[in-house]
């Protein structure tokens, strides 16, 4: 690989001292941090520098380590010395001065010191510039593929979040799909696929920055229409946050990382509509958005097939379906957030009634980006082709599968069925749950069976050395969720969390469940049951198509609600506001839930059915009848039951026998639906049309 005397542009790179040393300089972490220089290790990413020019130009860069995504800092030492190090937060300004064609100086730029490979030793120091001929002070950089190493050209400073536009010049990981055949990004609402910002990208650092604004607020404006011709008016002003905005927003998070600037994260507000089937049809549009979940009419004529037990269980907002639309408002700071809710409630005014409000917020740190549970959300989202960015291991999907007119979408793809009308495209049907999360009870159930973790892997005798029961009660969450609290899936840290490998954004989703040396389906490390093999399975071959696995995917972007956990005994409740985007409700959310999550036989890994169970987070309890029957031995077994009202009934399957020496264990479940609905976000031309009064167009 050539190398320049300074970065070409903003990516990954290298740096290598001037001549034939083969020396490269490498962040030592921890608390000894600093620079060392070292021989090349092609695969060691510590050796792997972001490079990002300043905004201002003028020879500027922040650096930043790609092992960690720690800031290049310095610290300075009263005997005209200093050392560069690797630390927490933003990268200080560094100045790459070209000193001839081949090489250039990195000085710190408030310190006027520059890099230093001092003869002799292998620590990089800062010193005073020295004169034309001090080779020590000399280095070359070596740009890496983006698309081997993984780094979006474009946003070098959030590589964590997982979903992001393609770059604006191609790279090998880009989709060459045509220009024609995808959605204009500029007429999708905003958080569809790109999905708002509910989490702070910046990492805050103590005394210089108020940790308690280190979150993002979110409301929930559920709403009937009062007055149509009203409210249509209202709606002609509105202009929702299109996916071209959180684009250029994510644009801007990015370039304010590499700076102290804290206004530029998020400055704005974000907003986005939504309508009900009955909200659609008070606007006047009755015609059938060929979804036949939602065009039947509200979630609650669903509430028992999700598992949600009695109706009595669901907020009276949901039950009495009687919601038309939701406003969604997200900001940097809750007052920003209410100010904003109050906006929207008094533009519309009586055209609509404010049925009520729900209030999410991201948790403040050190619970950046975690569920009330404790577990990073939000890691695996598919990428859509042709429209994200697609890291390392990614599921990837068709953009249709999530908008509404395009391949993917199980309507557009069946042209002789009867097509959806033309006002769909470019939109997409929204699933809003209130899922509230027992935490206390999660929590001491997590202690009760870690304890006996070499109960819960089919190989503990791997375990070394073994778990502690705190360790265990860690191992027992990870093994339900499927990956460790951090974030890293415990596909590829079987036993003990490894969160270096959740800071990796090219390793934290690339896996398929496989294990080394075992043919077939295994679940050896990560159970059948687990959260994530349940709701995003990987690799079913031969017994369930990928590409029908694919078409199921969902973009999910939930937010938090409820405060933080106390000792209080009247604890307020709280749980996961959930949200995701799909074409088709029946294909996406539906069938992950009654079809995935719900299904005791899923994943299918054999020729026969075996029960599994449920996914331990999302599923309902409701499992199958239990009974005792005398039959001979093992095998396949043919059983007449009658119900309650002597009906009977012919129940096919296989016998296995039951260790009953063994302690019965028990599955609970924490999470209870508080109700929901099922919404269509409109595209921004279509929220014209129906500001206008409608449309009668013929179908596509």
């Amino acid at each position: 690989m050539p190398y320049q005397n300074k970065p070409s542009v903003k990516g990954n790179y290298r740096i290598k001292v001037f001549g034939d040393a083969g020396l490269f300089v490498e962040s030592t972490p921890g608390n000894n941090a600093g620079l060392k220089l070292a021989a090349l290790v092609p695969s060691n990413n510590k050796q792997k520098w972001t490079i990002t020019p300043a905004a201002t130009g003028n020879n500027l860069y922040t650096i930043t380590s790609v092992e960690d995504n720690s800031g290049l800092t310095y610290f300075k030492n009263y005997w005209g010395y200093g050392y560069p190090l690797p630390a927490p937060g933003q990268s200080k300004m560094w100045s790459i001065e070209e000193q001839s064609a081949t090489f250039s100086k990195i000085k710190a730029v408030e310190l006027g010191y520059v890099f230093d490979s001092c003869s002799g030793s292998n620590a990089v120091r800062l010193y005073s510039p020295s004169g034309s001929n001090c080779q020590n002070q000399y280095f070359v950089f070596e740009l890496l593929t983006n698309g081997t190493e993984g780094v979006h050209p474009d946003f070098p400073n959030i590589p964590l979040r997982s979903t992001l536009p393609l770059p604006l010049a191609p790279t090998s990981d880009s989709q060459a799909v045509p220009t024609g055949t995808l959605p204009n990004i500029a007429n999708v609402q905003g958080d569809v696929f790109l999905r708002f910002p509910k989490a702070s990208h910046r990492t805050p650092r103590r005394g210089l920055v108020d940790l308690s604004t280190h979150q993002v607020f979110q409301e929930f404006i559920f709403f009937r229409i009062q007055n149509t011709d009203h409210f249509r008016t209202q709606l002609g002003s509105y202009k929702p946050t299109t996916s071209e905005d959180v684009s250029k927003l994510l644009t801007n998070i990015s370039a304010s990382k590499a700076t102290d600037s804290d206004d530029a994260d998020i400055n704005e507000l974000l907003t986005q509509i939504a309508f009900s089937k009955l909200g659609l049809v008070a606007l006047g549009e009755t015609k059938a958005t060929g979804d036949p979940r939602f065009d039947k009419g509200s979630m609650v004529l669903d509430h028992a097939a999700l598992g949600d037990g009695q109706l009595s269980n669901w907020d009276v907002l949901f039950s009495n379906q009687d919601v038309h639309g939701v406003i969604m408002v997200c900001a940097k700071t809750s007052e920003k957030c209410q100010i904003g809710r109050e906006r929207y409630i008094r533009d519309f005014g009586a055209s609509m009634i404010v049925k009520s409000t729900v209030s999410g917020n991201a948790r403040p740190p050190p619970y950046k980006g975690k569920e009330h549970f404790g577990f990073q959300d939000g890691l695996s989202q598919p990428a859509l082709r042709g429209l994200s960015y697609v890291n390392k291991g990614q599921l990837q999907v068709d953009p249709g599968v999530i908008i509404m007119g395009y391949k993917g979408d199980p309507v557009f793809d069946n042209r002789d069925a009867p097509q959806r009308p033309p006002w769909t495209k470019d939109g997409s049907m929204m699933v809003f749950r209130k899922l509230e999360q027992d935490v206390p009870a999660f929590d001491k159930y997590l202690q009760k069976w870690g304890p006996q973790w070499r109960s819960f892997t089919p190989v503990p005798d791997e375990v070394k050395p073994p778990l502690t029961d705190k360790e265990g009660a860690e191992f027992f969450g990870a093994r339900m969720m499927g990956r460790w609290k951090s974030g890293t899936p415990i596909s590829l840290a079987p036993f003990r969390d490894d969160s270096q490998i959740a800071q990796d954004h090219r390793r934290r989703n690339n896996f398929d469940f496989s294990v080394p040396g075992v043919s077939g389906l295994s679940d050896r490390y990560c159970p059948f049951t687990a959260h994530i093999r349940k709701t995003a399975p990987r690799n079913l071959d031969p017994y369930i198509d990928r590409k029908f696995l694919e078409s199921a995917l969902i973009i999910r972007a939930g937010i938090p609600y409820g405060p933080e956990l106390t000792d209080a005994p009247e604890d307020p409740q709280r749980g996961l506001l959930f949200v995701c985007y799909q074409s088709s409700i029946d294909q996406g959310f539906f069938l992950q839930t009654t079809g995935f999550a719900c299904n005791d036989y899923f994943p299918a890994t054999g020729l026969t059915p075996r029960n599994h169970g449920q996914d331990p987070i999302l599923g309902s309890g409701k499992s199958a009848i239990n009974g005792t029957a005398n039959i001979k031995s093992d095998g396949p077994v043919v059983l007449r039951v009658t119900n309650d009202t002597l009906e009977t009934y012919e129940v096919m399957g296989i016998a296995k026998k039951v260790d009953t020496s063994l302690e019965t264990f028990t599955p609970e479940f924490f999470v209870t639906s508080r109700g929901g609905e099922y919404f269509f976000v409109p595209s921004v031309s279509t929220l014209k049309i129906l500001a206008g009064g409608g449309s009668e167009r013929p179908a596509l």
